[in-house]
């Protein structure tokens, strides 16, 4: 601006020089307009814990902090006496401290009038749903199991409706209580659910009769034959009750099971030695605690922590937004601006976005809870691997990586599986090169396989080359999965494929390869 004056001082017609020294006030003062915000703040005494005061004097120093921070806009703050107060058009942003069915309540109130929410509420509650929000529970002790649980539901990562429960003292029976109540909360994606409780601390589940208990878990005729089970136990406890399940035929590709660990720790968390008794066809996940045994720095899971961090964070987003607006606005004329220039509630969701994405790098709260979530992969017949699906902690919630139950929802995912045949016009065609070399094959049966590819997700690799002999044959490629079962036309591939079409369970579809032969003659 000294540098305009300086230069206004020069001109020889001043009426001139100063219209363009009042144009240039007038636009600064339109670029600071809703530059200067105010933070509304609503605290509910049940989450304060007599700490009110306290608290609006944290708030009141972080705010100033915040501000003075700023490279664009500054900061103020407002204590609301009830969210019915009707809120001025630069409290552009509001935090409550509060229960979760209120946060929810005034979640959507606020999106509506496209202000920012910043909500800290009670465990197990509910993470808001609005681009304009973001909500943190407090969770301290054992809640993080329930809140891990809410999470995995609302994120339809869990999507069960018919549900056993089988536990032991690892949960209590409050959380346990919480955790029912989560599951049978209606979700899209899960609408009526069923819950059946297996207590393996009961007079019922003594030894002897553990065996009987776990042969009435299987489905009852006239049920959908699909199981899903949730084991919530100690981690000494797993390979006891995975092994009575398999004698009590409760695994295989019909059925899911979730083991959940809770006393595991950072130190000591290695799903691997639960994988050992596992079987082509088995469909296992495990979420397991990986908090801290012995933080070397304090847990800061409270109120105050979280009043502190997002104030701080929303002060620098805020600024960042603000100067990135500024950018645009001196890419376009006033004309223009008034078209593009983001509304509130696109301010707020942009603040939000970042704020979400630097409280998953954050080490100020909560960081001493943590949880993974891993699932069991099949590579081939007899290897599998452990995928990693998830983390979670109690700030930012659960970090998907991958489906909770890869080959329910992604069937082969994209494994190239070999397939062996013959030449057999018009069923299989190959067509050679000069050398004699398969080039390239059509044919309906080729047709089919391509249409079973794209629904279960694999592609396959021909053999071509095998041995045949009079009658009869039956072909075993290097790999395991593949087999074949041919005579020396080749027509018993259609019989295989038409078995396999409408008997696919003969052979677990994880793994196993296609066999194209007689129905009534599968290897063993």
């Amino acid at each position: 601006m000294l540098v305009t004056l300086a230069k206004l001082t020069k001109m020889s017609s001043w009426p001139w020089g100063l219209a363009l020294f009042l144009a240039i006030i007038s636009t600064a003062q339109a670029q600071l307009d809703n530059e200067n915000s105010l933070l509304g703040v609503y605290m509910e005494s049940g989450l304060v814990q007599g700490k009110r005061l306290e608290t609006q004097e944290l708030i009141q120093s972080s705010i100033k902090k915040a501000s003075e921070a700023m490279t664009r806009g500054s900061l103020g703050v407002i204590f609301l006496d009830t969210m019915d107060d009707t809120m001025s058009n630069d409290t552009t942003a509001v935090m409550t401290v509060g229960s979760c069915e209120n946060t929810h309540m005034w979640a959507a109130d606020l999106a509506e009038m496209g202000k920012l929410h910043m909500a800290i509420t009670d465990a197990g509650c509910r993470r808001t749903k609005y681009s304009t929000s973001l909500s943190i529970p407090l969770v301290s002790g054992s809640k993080d199991v329930v809140q891990l649980f809410t999470d995995l539901r609302t994120m339809n990562t869990l999507t069960w409706s018919d549900i056993t429960i089988i536990h032991d003292k690892s949960i209590s029976k409050l959380d346990l209580g919480d955790l029912v109540d989560i599951l049978t909360t209606s979700t899209s994606a899960a609408k009526d659910v069923t819950i059946t409780m297996v207590d393996l601390t009961a007079a019922e589940a003594a030894s002897m009769r553990l065996g009987k208990l776990f042969s009435s878990l299987g489905p009852i005729p006239g049920e959908p034959q699909m199981r899903q089970y949730m084991v919530i136990a100690a981690r000494d406890e797993i390979k006891m009750i995975q092994d009575l399940g398999r004698a009590m035929n409760l695994f295989g590709s019909k059925n899911q099971w979730l083991f959940v660990i809770p006393d595991t720790h950072s130190l000591r968390y290695n799903m691997d030695i639960y994988m050992l008794s596992m079987k082509d066809g088995d469909n296992m996940a495990f979420a397991y605690n990986m908090s801290e045994q012995n933080p070397t720095t304090p847990c800061k899971n409270g109120v105050t922590c979280y009043v502190e961090l997002l104030i701080q964070q929303y002060g620098e987003e805020l600024s960042n937004a603000l100067k990135k607006e500024l950018d645009l606005y001196y890419q376009v004329s006033e004309e223009e601006w008034v078209e593009v220039k983001p509304t509130p509630a696109q301010r707020a969701a942009t603040i939000v976005k970042a704020m979400k994405m630097k409280q998953k790098k954050s080490q100020k709260c909560g960081v001493c809870t943590r949880w993974g979530v891993q699932a069991a992969e099949v590579k081939d017949a007899q290897r599998f691997e452990l995928l990693n699906v998830a983390d979670w902690n109690s700030m930012s919630g659960l970090a998907l990586f991958d489906d909770l139950f890869p080959h329910i929802t992604g069937f082969f995912r994209g494994r190239t599986i070999p397939v062996a045949s013959l030449h057999f016009p018009p069923w299989q065609i190959f067509e050679k090169d000069a050398t004699g070399k398969v080039v390239k094959y059509t044919g309906l049966m080729f047709s089919v396989l391509e249409e079973l590819g794209s629904k279960l997700n694999f592609s396959e690799h021909l053999a071509t080359t095998f041995p045949l002999g009079s009658g009869v044959q039956a072909y075993h490629s290097r790999d395991p999965m593949c087999y074949v079962q041919v005579d020396q036309l080749g027509r018993a591939w259609g019989l295989g494929i038409l078995y396999f079409i409408f008997h696919p369970v003969k052979k677990s579809r994880h793994t196993k390869g296609f066999w194209w032969g007689n129905s009534n003659q599968f290897p063993e």
